[in-house]
């Protein structure tokens, strides 16, 4: 019986730890998109297509995308890529109207994911 409930302590702990780790990796990776997204926002507003930070945006996505997907549901994850293939593409050809929408939308929605990530008993089970 001891051996059980030692056995249990143990596996929620992996747990916990698990969750816990994940929430603040995936807030960093989180952040991180954020900021770019928002520095090419920022650009943007003044008139600028801030190819730089575009790129910047697909590196730090290709860095985080591998975390994302083992730490988040994969429907948003793959909303967020297509997002930001989508960002790579209209940055090509130079439709500032649409990329301004698209960048508006991946900004909205890596915002929400910051909110959304979370340590609850939801997540830890």
């Amino acid at each position: 019986m001891r051996k059980r409930i030692t056995i249990g302590m143990v596996i929620l702990i992996l747990l916990l730890t698990h969750t816990i780790m994940g929430s603040f990796i995936t807030n960093r990776k989180l952040s991180n998109l954020s900021i770019i997204a928002n520095s090419a926002y920022e650009a943007m507003s003044n008139d600028h297509l801030p190819y730089q930070e575009f790129k910047k945006l697909k590196e730090e996505w290709q860095d985080s995308r591998k975390i994302l997907y083992i730490f988040l549901n994969h429907k948003t994850v793959v909303e967020l890529e297509d997002n930001i293939e989508s960002i790579e593409k209209l940055s090509d050809t130079g439709k500032s109207e649409s990329l301004y929408t698209v960048l508006i939308r991946t900004i909205n929605q890596v915002n929400d994911l910051k909110k959304s990530i979370g340590i609850t008993i939801e997540n830890i089970l």
